[in-house]
């Protein structure tokens, strides 16, 4: 045998020798995976527990049960008081514990959960902060960081404070990530909110059941002044998730008047007042050229009775009270809307449209009719005269 095979199987076999201990020299215990949120956690947990390295050698208290204790207390630490500003409410570390998170949680699944509670959920700074300038009562506040919390304005709290991993507000959360922020107030009377700048013109929403367009309807309206918007029963619940996410804070800058009745709303009508429908041609959603409706003609042939302008062609200032009726996506307007046609000066306005377009969605249409609006009040009128 050549010196050159014998060296080659030297190696080889020296290869073979490595690769019989190779389990000897790696850990093969398997890791737990961490996100970059659980990471977070265990760095604040791992500071909040250098301050204070208690041995538990012979004291005959498990180490398990005096974390799970010390997490469960009110805020006492230094190395926290450092970093809150002065006068930050206290709260209580409750980990994974989230039985207090769950039970108003489910207070606030749905709309006749949120009937028999009389709770609110509002998710995100945005809207927490909004809700604590209109001067809500909470009844929780929970959140998995502390910079999101130290951020907002908060009163002095009188409720649940509590800090939970983020693990448990995603959980609970209606959003598909949650920022982290998710606070319990009890259920406002909207229809004693008012607008610091508000103009004589209101809507009325007829049967709009889609979140997203109720959402948007509520924020165009606070864009634009106007003094309130009423709700029939037909209208999706006001404080669906979806609905609170696009209005963006808007319910608390608004009188709003939900669940009325057709006979409600007729007798908070003024005589002197003046109803106008938007037409279908330029007043529809997205939805409504897919969905044959079986009144539709009769709708139609009720608004061909109605004198018609061009939205821009009316003198909005001249009216005293203008009420401007929004249809559903797919139902359109009602029989008991289109009604008010008997006891009230009523008409309809157009919004022209080019290159064959035959339709606006829902917040498209009312954003060009209410800023018309308030741009004429603004050049004519008095924007302060409510």
């Amino acid at each position: 045998m050549t010196s050159w095979a014998l060296s080659g199987r030297l190696g080889v076999w020296s290869i073979l020798q490595h690769c019989r201990q190779y389990s000897r020299r790696l850990n093969r215990n398997p890791r737990a995976w961490q996100g970059a949120n659980e990471l977070q956690e265990d760095r604040e947990n791992a500071a909040s527990d250098t301050h204070s390295s208690v041995s538990f050698e012979g004291s005959g208290i498990a180490q398990h049960d005096r974390v799970d204790e010390e997490e469960s207390r009110p805020l006492d630490y230094d190395f926290e008081k450092a970093r809150l500003p002065p006068g930050f409410p206290p709260f209580h570390k409750k980990g994974k514990d989230d039985s207090d998170l769950s039970r108003l949680a489910l207070d606030t699944s749905g709309v006749k959960q949120r009937r028999k509670s009389g709770l609110i959920r509002l998710e995100g700074k945005r809207l927490i902060q909004e809700a604590f300038d209109a001067q809500l009562h909470p009844k929780g506040l929970f959140f998995s960081r502390l910079q999101d919390v130290v951020s907002l304005q908060l009163p002095p709290l009188m409720c649940l404070f509590q800090k939970v991993t983020y693990d448990r507000l995603q959980r609970w959360s209606k959003v598909t990530t949650t920022s982290g922020l998710i606070a319990f107030f009890k259920m406002p009377d909207t229809s004693q909110f008012k607008s610091n700048s508000s103009l004589p013109f209101s809507i009325i929403c007829d049967n709009v059941r889609d979140p997203g367009n109720l959402g948007s309807i509520i924020r165009i309206a606070a864009s634009a002044g106007c003094k309130k918007v009423l709700l029939t029963q037909g209208c999706v619940d006001l404080w669906n998730e979806k609905v609170l996410r696009t209005a963006m804070g808007s319910h608390f800058h608004l009188n709003i008047q939900p669940n009325m009745k057709w006979d409600a709303i007729k007798e908070e009508l003024e005589p002197e007042s003046c109803v106008m429908f938007a037409d279908n041609k330029g007043f529809a959603s997205s939805q409504q050229e897919e969905v044959v409706n079986d009144d539709g003609n009769d709708e139609s042939d009720c608004l061909k009775d109605l004198p018609t302008f061009p939205y821009y062609q009316v003198a909005y200032p001249q009216i005293s009270n203008i009420y401007l009726v929004v249809g559903g996506e797919t139902q359109g307007l009602s029989k008991d809307a289109l009604s008010c046609k008997e006891s009230h000066k009523c008409f309809r306005v157009t919004i022209p449209m080019l290159n064959k377009v035959e339709s606006l969605n829902v917040s498209s249409a009312l954003a060009i009719l209410t800023h018309e609006i308030k741009r004429q009040f603004e050049l004519f009128g008095d924007s302060n005269t409510v």
